[in-house]
Parts: C-alpha cells; structure tokens; sequence
C-alpha cells in the first residue's frame, strides 16, 4: 500500500485545526453561534494557504448532524460520508479551470434544484473561480441571485479581481492571508515530531518555510522527500539545503556582497561560477540572493534584524555587513535580482542571465 502524501495526511478536517487565517475561524464561530451563516462564500488568496480545505470544513459545518456547528464529529455517519464520497453527491467539487462551459454552470443549476439525498445542503465548491468564461459566470451569477434555500455555493480563487463585481456581491468574501515563515516554521516542527523526529537542527524548518513562499501545502511537498533522505530521528540544516537545490547559506551572500561592495568583480564572478559548478540551480540562486538582500536591506532600514532569521555561523559578519553598507547598493540590488527573476520565464540560459545580473550589480557599484 503507497505511502499517504503529507499534504492530504495532515489536511485539516476542523476549523481549528487550519493554521493561520482567525479571521475565518472567528467568523464562522459568530455565525454558527448566531446562526447566520450565508449561502455563498468567496475564497480568495495565494495558491496552498487553505482555500479548498476550509471550503470542505464549511460543507462539514452546515451538514454535520445536530448542526450547523464547529464541533462536529469527523466519524459520525454524515462526516464521514461526505469526507469519503461527497456524501453521494451533496457537496459537489468542480475545477473551474477545465470546467468552465456554460453546460458546466447549467448542470450545477440543475443539481441545485433538486434536494440532498444525505446532507441538510447541497454544497457546490467551484474551485479557480475567476476562469469561468463570461456566459457561464452570468449563468453563475442568476443562480446566486436567487439561490435554492437547501444549497450553499463556495467559490474559491487566486485572482479575486477577475470575478465579476455582481458575483463578489452576492458572496460574503474572505481574502486568505500568506503565512509568516515562523508560523510554517511552527506547524512544520509539530509534523516532524509527530512523524517521530525529535531531532530538528535550529533553522533548519524556516529554511522550508521561506522557500515555500507562505504556502502550507507547498511546504508539505517540500518537507517529505527531506523525512525521506533523513537517517534515525534528526533532520539537520545541510540535508535541507541539499535537498531544496539551496546550499548557498548566508555566509556565501555576506561574501559576495562583500566583494561587490570592494569592487573585486574577478571574486564575485568566480564564485556564483563555482556555486553553479557545485550543481546549485541558478533560479535558487538567485531566490537565495533575493530573499538574503531584501532582508539585509529590511534590516538596515528598521535597524533590526526581527524580520529576517539570521544563521548562527553567519551572524556576526551579516550584522557588520547590515552596519556599513550604503543603503543605496542593497536597494538596487533587490531590485535588479527581482527584476531578473520575474523575467526568468522567458530565459533560455538563466545561468548567462546570473552572470548578467552579477556584473550590472558591480558596473553600478563602480560608478
């Protein structure tokens, strides 16, 4: 039998158990309580934050027996049944992206017409909302207007600002907020421990965490084949780092800059060239070189290092570095590496594009 994926293993099935986003939870605490829940929500926010999981709590909330409620039993028949099969078709999932006709809204009207078999309501999730084509976001839009008194829709979605103005509307609508590295960080090392490591060298779950982008689920993906490549209960920060293609660390961006920062172009080349060697991809090199100045400069102008964590053999040249660099050459070095990473979809050869960026960094500093 293949292994349970962390993402679906730890996949929340209560509202407490989501990480981050009170605002949520709060709300549908109030709403429960006051039992003025709507018929129409609308999720929105960055890919792998909780959108589909908690449109799936909601249907669990509306439908659970003795409901609405919060603390429902995830075993009791109905829970378990729709956590299993939709509960034969009452809460209704559609991927909007390769469901997106006016036959697909017209069919979701036509289940909505009719009465649950198992549920209390009909739950529609369309998921990646905003892709659903004109004509089928007005099919959408006339069932909202007067929805069925025993169906709920949840529309969730990444890009809220290409739903039309009258769907958002007739929703209740909640942005999802990204997570903050340390709350990643937080929730990372409760699922190692959990998956019987005790032994998590300091670091090493932010290191994943920042790399994830405040994605819960892309951080999941990110932290398996790492359980996977660890021997005994210990996961430490080399295996991180060689695992997620960054082994760069803070020593090497405190060394390079230092070289910009003296003008030895001749050094500064010679290292990304040998950090390329080593097998380090140059789109994590540059991520690495963005995350590492956009922190030093966040650093220098709160004078404060509370925002960026700071690698214990790195940290008494990082925060000499953070103390006499102009400002001036950090800001336009987070700026030129962005520039060239939002460009680097369209690069055929990113390592000549490292290069690049490299030398424009020290041709301005010589100026």
């Amino acid at each position: 039998m293949s292994e349970i994926a962390l993402y679906r293993k730890y996949r929340p099935k209560k509202l407490k158990g989501i990480v981050g986003q009170d605002h949520i939870k709060q709300y549908f605490q109030n709403a429960v309580s006051k039992n003025k829940i709507s018929h129409a929500y609308l999720l929105s926010g960055t890919r792998g934050v909780g959108k589909t999981t908690i449109a799936r709590i909601i249907s669990l909330i509306v439908n659970c027996e003795n409901g609405p409620s919060i603390d429902y039993d995830i075993k009791s028949k109905i829970c378990s049944a729709i956590l299993d099969n939709g509960a034969a078709g009452d809460v209704i999932e559609l991927d909007a992206a390769t469901n997106s006709s006016i036959d697909n809204i017209r069919e979701i009207r036509k289940q909505a017409m009719t009465y649950p078999v198992m549920c209390r309501k009909r739950v529609f999730i369309i998921d990646e909302a905003h892709v659903l084509k004109n004509i089928a976001a007005g099919a959408l839009l006339h069932i909202l207007e007067e929805p069925p008194e025993s169906s709920m829709f949840i529309l969730a979605t990444t890009e809220s600002h290409k739903i039309l103005p009258t769907i958002k509307s007739r929703c209740q609508k909640f942005e999802l907020k990204t997570l903050s590295v340390a709350e990643i960080s937080s929730y990372l090392t409760k699922i190692c421990n959990n998956e019987g490591y005790e032994k998590i060298e300091n670091g090493a779950m932010r290191i994943i965490a920042q790399a994830a982008r405040g994605s819960i689920r892309d951080s999941l993906s990110i932290l398996e084949p790492i359980l996977s490549r660890c021997e005994g209960s210990s996961i430490t920060v080399d295996i991180v780092r060689e695992c997620i293609g960054s082994r760069l660390g803070q020593f090497f961006f405190c060394d390079l800059l230092e070289n910009i920062v003296n003008k030895k172009s001749r050094e500064a080349i010679v290292s990304i060239k040998k950090a390329i060697g080593s097998g380090m991809e140059p789109i994590n090199i540059f991520n690495d070189l963005l995350e590492n100045s956009h922190g030093m400069m966040l650093c220098q102008s709160l004078g404060s290092n509370k925002f960026m964590y700071i690698e214990d053999e790195s940290k008494e040249k990082w925060e000499s570095l953070t103390k006499s660099v102009n400002g001036d050459i950090l800001t336009f070095m987070t700026k030129k590496i962005s520039d060239y990473v939002n460009n680097l979809r369209y690069v055929t050869r990113p390592d000549i594009a490292l290069d690049t960026c490299i030398v424009e960094i020290l041709n301005a500093v010589k100026k």
